[in-house]
């Protein structure tokens, strides 16, 4: 009855806990830095890397935060210029270097009508030292659409099954990162319209069990900018 009654209390008292709170700086935000100076610099592109993105609103922040809260910094705010480039040049505090992680973020007026919605709009820095300059070009897709469309759903029977995995990318450009777009599950639908990346190449993942056995390819379509590919795949 105690164990029980204890456990009651505990329950009650994580309800009734209050929010985590989180201090926000932002006295010093857009503050010119002399020396000892950290700059970030680099490049917003979509279409695979041949366009900048302009006028992409940035803010470049510090935090170190948990779940009970914690402490933010917003350093600074800017725009990428008609060719998608940026720069941050700002001091570091003692502190900030050792703990918490810098990020620039794009939340902030995403164009989400013409961008692909990433799930993540920031990248984080790290290892940052003063009197250094930090290059990162950041990849952000362009909306298309793409038609994935089975011929011969009928002979998906079960336990047989084709799955189609849709993928582009997105993010660092140092980094080989895929994003998955969504895809065709034959035990569901022979067709399926999804989100692509416009005007670059989409790779496709085809996991296939037939006849007691698992398979794997890969395959790729170019999405034209204004165009929906159709795909056609055959069980």
């Amino acid at each position: 009855m105690k164990k029980t009654l204890l456990y009651f209390l505990a329950g009650i008292g994580l309800l009734t806990m209050p929010a985590a709170c989180v201090l926000t700086d932002d006295k010093d935000i857009n503050q010119q830095c002399t020396q000892g100076c950290i700059t970030v610099t680099g490049r917003f592109i979509t279409e695979a890397g041949t366009r900048g993105i302009p006028d992409l609103p940035l803010e470049l922040k510090w935090s170190n935060t948990g779940m009970l809260g914690g402490t933010r910094r917003q350093i600074a705010t800017t725009k990428t210029d008609a060719d998608g480039n940026y720069t941050f040049r700002f001091f570091a505090k003692d502190g900030e270097l050792n703990s918490g992680r810098f990020s620039v973020s794009f939340n902030s007026h995403y164009p989400r009508e013409t961008y692909v919605d990433l799930i993540y709009k920031y990248f984080t820095l790290y290892n940052l030292k003063r009197d250094t300059t930090v290059q990162v070009n950041f990849l952000i897709p362009k909306a298309g659409r793409l038609t994935l469309r089975l011929k011969n759903r009928d002979q998906v029977t079960e336990p047989n099954s084709l799955v189609v995995r849709v993928l582009y990318q997105e993010g660092y450009l140092s980094e080989k990162g895929l994003y998955e777009s969504g895809g065709l599950d034959a035990a569901r639908s022979d067709q399926a319209t999804i989100t692509a990346a416009d005007n670059q190449w989409n790779y496709l993942e085809i996991y296939k069990f037939k006849d007691g056995k698992h398979t794997f390819a890969r395959d790729s379509v170019f999405v034209p900018s204004g165009q929906t590919p159709v795909v056609e795949l055959e069980y």
